[in-house]
């Protein structure tokens, strides 16, 4: 303990502070990791990751608008051009836009300017499906979201419960609840001791408001 002690006073301010987000990240404290991360941001303020770090943070308290600018804080210190080497933040800067009451088609164009990066565009299929479906465009939305579920079946990217779940919250976001309930009962139909399954079906059964319910126009993948 001593030696751990004296490694971490030996470690600069921002050390220390990366190691408070650490701890506060694994530890299920988004309020006290945005605290942490912006002490750090004062200390660099020209790092884009912080801002990305403090918008995954921002998004886990449901704080969408918050989200939102430090992306594109983020994108202001890299440039148009600049590659994030993964399409995350283009995935979260989608779903951030739609969940803060932006308009759609800012959704559906912040998801496909995850295009420009090769490595893991499929990843923002599922959210521009979500946005292309807001904006109007259920033929966009279905073909986005076929693309997406050929693509993490490949290989066995994800396991096909899962695939389920992802799915049945895909409608749930929807309101589209009769889908949603399809898709966690095939989940647990390919392994009935799927936790994300039971977790999803028992929420929606017991949480979904009835009076928000619709038939949405997306043909669930097969």
């Amino acid at each position: 303990m001593k030696r751990v002690a004296a490694a971490r006073d030996s470690l600069s301010e921002g050390g220390k502070l990366e190691l408070r987000i650490l701890a506060a990240h694994l530890g299920g404290k988004p309020q006290e990791e945005i605290r942490f991360l912006t002490e750090l941001l004062d200390l660099r303020p020209d790092d884009r990751w912080l801002h990305y770090e403090l918008a995954r943070a921002y998004s886990d308290l449901d704080r969408y608008s918050d989200a939102v600018r430090h992306i594109e804080l983020a994108f202001l210190r890299t440039g148009p051009q600049a590659s994030w080497e993964a399409s995350w933040i283009h995935a979260l800067h989608s779903k951030a836009l739609l969940r803060s009451g932006a308009e759609p088609r800012m959704a559906v164009d912040a998801a496909n300017a995850g295009r420009a990066e090769t490595t893991s565009w499929p990843q923002t299929l599922y959210r521009l499906a979500l946005a292309q479906y807001a904006a109007g465009d259920a033929t966009g939305g279905n073909r986005s979201l076929n693309e997406w579920v050929t693509w993490v079946r490949e290989a066995g990217r994800v396991a096909e419960p899962d695939v389920q779940v992802s799915l049945g919250l895909f409608f749930y976001e929807l309101k589209d609840f009769r889908q949603a309930e399809q898709h966690f009962r095939d989940s647990l139909a390919f392994n009935r001791d799927s936790v994300r399954g039971m977790w999803a079906l028992g929420y929606l059964l017991i949480e979904k408001p009835r009076s928000e319910e619709h038939t949405s126009e997306l043909q669930s993948p097969i």
